[in-house]
């Protein structure tokens, strides 16, 4: 087949690999999704073989070559540079040892039975709007008052960093309205709003997903400890003391 270019993408799931492909023009060479097994519970190594043999397939399904090829787009549960380099050093669901040691530490983390309460909150609210109250907006509220003091530290690479919680929230939050908003239009799928044309998916829906968002970080704390960084310095108490890196249990 005749292209000047492609972009590939690949979802890099539990299980799957889902590949597409589309040519200069935005459109769709395949008609399915390609799929191979992920390998990611065999571990890193035998994951990376599958994203290469996953690309090969969606190229030889559409028949282009390499060469055409411009960029390749990866929906990773783990930690991925933009330059496309994976982290070994977690991810959210790969239960191989490989992937694990992505190391995230909280300070004025609030008291564990008011998250869990706050999430309950929001569960319920879920269902109980079509009926009573929305009552999103103190949701939102109570959000901002528990976590306005708590900061996340986290190590891309070799460097520890930080950023307050409720930031990092709003930016999974905002990316994956992005990601709706990509979808919709692309006629991957449609709202209601936009079966007589598309427009941009309702801005409700990203304070869906911030909310969405608080009960799936609740969950995982429950069942994962949350730990504080170690303190390296107490000659400044105005300035958040750096973790020093964590050590893995044998």
């Amino acid at each position: 087949m005749a292209v000047d270019w492609v972009v590939v993408g690949i979802d890099n799931g539990g299980t799957t690999n889902n590949g597409t492909i589309l040519d200069s023009s935005g459109r769709f060479l395949l008609d399915r999704m390609a799929e191979v097994p992920s390998d990611v519970r065999e571990g890193p190594d035998k994951a990376i073989r599958a994203l290469v043999q996953s690309v090969e397939q969606v190229l030889g399904l559409a028949g282009v070559p390499l060469s055409t090829v411009r960029a390749v787009g990866l929906d990773t549960p783990g930690p991925a540079s933009a330059d496309g380099v994976i982290s070994s050093k977690g991810s959210t669901n790969f239960a191989h040892d490989g992937w694990r040691g992505f190391d995230f530490r909280f300070t004025n983390f609030p008291p564990r039975w008011t998250t869990l309460a706050l999430a309950t909150a929001i569960y319920v609210n879920f269902f109980a709007h079509h009926w009573l109250p929305d009552i999103r907006w103190g949701l939102f509220a109570a959000t901002a008052v528990l976590f306005w003091r708590t900061k996340v530290w986290f190590q891309p690479v070799s460097r520890y960093r930080s950023m307050p919680l409720l930031v990092g929230f709003f930016l999974v939050a905002i990316f994956i309205w992005f990601a709706e908003n990509i979808g919709t239009f692309a006629h991957a799928w449609s709202y209601p709003n936009q079966m007589h044309g598309w427009q941009l998916v309702p801005p409700s829906k990203l304070g869906s997903w911030y909310l969405l968002m608080i009960i799936s970080f609740v969950l995982v704390s429950l069942v994962s400890q949350v730990r504080e960084p170690d303190l390296v310095s107490r000659s400044d108490k105005r300035s958040a003391a750096r973790p020093t890196p964590a050590r893995q249990a044998p």
